[in-house]
């Protein structure tokens, strides 16, 4: 597990793929957590019926968490080493979140 993993890169990865979340009718927003012996940030994404969130600590570890109704909610634990893993967590949750529109 990482030391310390810069939060801003989630900001990153998600300016990077707003022109395409738009016009896939996909809304997001993005929020850093208070200064906590373990931050956080985390990004939420919406399209029709189902939403996802994914939350970053600065150990590095994800948390994906998505679905389209109390009933039907899922969450997977991931570990981050890189920019490239959390970009490949981002893109898990908004196929997830896509799969979910019912």
């Amino acid at each position: 597990m990482l030391e310390h993993f810069d939060l801003h890169l989630l900001a990153r990865a998600t300016g990077s793929r707003a022109d395409e979340w738009r016009a896939d009718g996909v809304s997001w927003e993005l929020h850093e957590g208070p200064e906590t012996n373990k931050p956080a940030a985390w990004l939420i994404l919406r399209k029709g019926n189902a939403d996802g969130q994914l939350t970053l600590w600065t150990s590095g570890e994800v948390e994906l968490d998505w679905g389209s109704s109390p009933a039907d909610t899922h969450c997977e634990h991931r570990e981050v080493l890189d920019p490239d893993d959390l970009d490949r967590c981002v893109d898990l949750l908004a196929a997830r979140v896509r799969e979910c529109v019912g």
